[in-house]
Formats: structure tokens, C-alpha cells, sequence
């Protein structure tokens, strides 16, 4: 009997599937990204309602932050913190 392919795991996920978790968790999708939990059964539905992004733009951030991204997730950032992060392009 063939065995599944083991796929990659995405940069923004925590996991691809149960194999990228330790034993008694599951990957599973939380609303925002794959993550591996600890449930006994199958996957909670996940939470929709929830925004996945901190911010839209720099007016959703306090005073002296900005709204930057990760590569996944927009995240309100103290204004000059550059670890990795890059400003938002206005579209």
C-alpha cells in the first residue's frame, strides 16, 4: 500500500499535516493559518470571525507604529523596528 507524500510545509503555516506535529496533535486550519493543536477528535471548525491581520494601514496602528508585514501577517511595528519586516505599499 502507497503512503502519502509528505507535503512542504508553507513559511506562514505552523504545519502541513499531522506529520509536522508531535504525537497526540493535529494540523489543523484555525481561521487564519494551519497550526498544529491537541484534539482528540477531528479539527475544530475554525474561528472566522477573527481578523488574521493586525492592521490594514498605518491609521489602525497606536501613535508611532506602523503597519507592516512579515511576508504573512500585518502587524502594527514601533516606528524604525526593521527586523524583516517591510512597510506596506499603498495600493
Amino acid at each position: 500500500m502507497k503512503s502519502c507524500p509528505v507535503l512542504p510545509k508553507h513559511p506562514c503555516n505552523d504545519c502541513a499535516s499531522d506529520y509536522h506535529c508531535k504525537e497526540g496533535y493535529k494540523c489543523c486550519f484555525d481561521g487564519c493559518k494551519r497550526t498544529c493543536m491537541r484534539t482528540p477528535g477531528p479539527c475544530p471548525r475554525p474561528h472566522m470571525g477573527r481578523p488574521c491581520h493586525e492592521c490594514e494601514t498605518d491609521r489602525d496602528c497606536k501613535r508611532y507604529e506602523q503597519c507592516k508585514s512579515d511576508g504573512c501577517w500585518r502587524k502594527c511595528v514601533k516606528q524604525g523596528n526593521t527586523d524583516e519586516l517591510r512597510v506596506l505599499e499603498a495600493s
